[in-house]
């Protein structure tokens, strides 16, 4: 948001765009209640909606998403937020996080499912968004792993050796 401010105008882009894109980019913030208030337009709440759900879309469909948890887990850590315990902790509470995230973006689905099934199908002969296809499997998956009895779930996620990384760097965790 700040750089947009700062270099928009040598962009060409007036007063109001820049003011439009904060808006949008805002929308990215978890934290941020999107409300029909912070709009300027049907068109920008629209853009701001779609930018939300491509951001969380993106980075949950991720094949290494579940793995790129444990880091994050760290970060928080490190900067004092969130209530985590553990990294499993984080893990057994991303499922609320799926369910947050599917009410957040329960009123724009519809609409980024189609445009992402039309992209989709006129690149590559797709006919369903394989974005929501994934998140459904890392979340069935991750479901299936926290309900295994006496197990560490971390023993599970193993793409890229990223658990092997986060211990090598953090322990344990």
């Amino acid at each position: 948001m700040e750089f947009l401010s700062r270099h928009g105008r040598e962009h060409g882009l007036s007063e109001e765009e820049i003011a439009e894109g904060r808006t949008m980019i805002l929308c990215t913030d978890i934290k941020v209640e999107i409300t029909e208030s912070l709009f300027l337009s049907s068109s920008v709440e629209l853009l701001g909606r779609l930018l939300n759900a491509a951001d969380l879309l993106a980075q949950m469909a991720d094949r290494i998403y579940l793995e790129k948890l444990l880091f994050l887990y760290h970060e928080y850590k490190e900067g004092h937020a969130g209530d985590y315990e553990s990294e499993v902790d984080l893990l057994k509470k991303t499922i609320g996080f799926y369910e947050f995230i599917e009410q957040r973006l329960g009123s724009i689905m519809d609409r980024v499912d189609a445009f992402m099934i039309s992209h989709l199908n006129a690149r590559w002969g797709v006919t369903t968004n394989l974005y929501t296809e994934a998140i459904e499997r890392q979340k069935d998956y991750l479901k299936k792993i926290l309900a295994i009895p006496d197990t560490d779930p971390r023993d599970f996620l193993n793409r890229y050796g990223m658990v092997d990384k986060v211990r090598a760097i953090y322990g344990e965790g």
